[in-house]
């Protein structure tokens, strides 16, 4: 066992340590995703307030030169500042989070739903000054996965613009300024533009699986994510958490097997940052 558990850190270890610009590099554009807020109240669809700042992250997480703080962390610095989703919308108590956290900058994202119609409104603050550096507005559909998935691609286009800038204070005053440009490879605009899945359902059961994973409504997020997986077998963030609640519910040999099989898709997909991830949860589990 002790064996296993060291190949499985030093596999991870490889991973991230593999490539000089992955997370400790000094070129890396920090970036914190805050859950999206159901500024419509439309009940049924707040399963997307979480799934898209999810998704948001997976497809940052994909480029090199980005580092995407982790939502556990952002989680841990929210609950010791007692604050809420609401309270998050204030760009200045946002700034904090995301300060607290290490981002250089925090997205802070909305939807309200006319008809069929989404419409996500997005921010991203500096979090030294509080100051919105970019703003992006998006329109996207409640029932074509088509639409909702392409609009997705555009906040993510957004997050990348939003890195591209910078505030400085000349003369006293601050001002929002053009920064070095985010360079993407050929394999990470792919992957930026890939959709989070084939499934509108397999989508929705995913996100309605961290809402509850978040209400701390373990098992029917392991019913829902193993939902997920039915739609759609090729969904590894939906394994991924699935092996997560198994783990805390204490059936390692299943969470195992998730993980393998999460790791396998992320492989598939070239995304080496969720592949050491999830090396580190199987190390964990030993």
């Amino acid at each position: 066992m002790r064996r296993v558990l060291i190949w499985v850190f030093v596999l991870g270890t490889t991973f991230v340590l593999g490539r000089p610009s992955l997370s400790y590099a000094a070129t890396q554009r920090r970036i914190a995703v805050l859950d999206f807020r159901n500024t419509s109240q439309h009940k049924e669809l707040s399963w997307l307030s979480q799934a898209v700042a999810e998704t948001l992250v997976t497809k940052l997480a994909g480029v090199v030169s980005i580092h995407v703080i982790e939502r556990g962390q952002l989680d841990k610095v929210i609950k010791e500042q007692r604050l809420s989703l609401t309270d998050l919308f204030d760009p200045s108590k946002a700034a904090k989070v995301g300060r607290l956290a290490g981002a250089q900058v925090v997205a802070i994202g909305g939807y309200v739903v006319f008809g069929k119609d989404l419409m996500f409104n997005l921010r991203f603050v500096d979090t030294e000054t509080g100051i919105v550096q970019h703003t992006a507005q998006v329109q996207g559909g409640t029932s074509d996965g088509r639409t909702l998935f392409a609009a997705l691609n555009r906040l993510a286009d957004a997050a990348v613009e939003s890195l591209e800038k910078k505030v400085v204070i000349r003369g006293g005053e601050k001002r929002v300024v053009k920064a070095a440009a985010v360079t993407l490879t050929p394999k990470e605009r792919k992957r930026l533009a890939a959709p989070p899945t084939k499934s509108l359902t397999a989508y929705e059961l995913f996100g309605k699986g961290l809402e509850a994973y978040k209400k701390n409504r373990w098992r029917e997020a392991e019913a829902l994510f193993a939902r997920a997986l039915e739609r759609d077998p090729g969904l590894a963030d939906a394994a991924g958490w699935r092996a997560r609640v198994l783990k805390g519910l204490g059936r390692y040999a299943e969470a195992l097997d998730l993980n393998a099989r999460a790791m396998a898709l992320y492989r598939e997909k070239g995304d080496e940052k969720s592949v050491a991830a999830t090396l580190n949860n199987i190390g964990t589990i030993h």
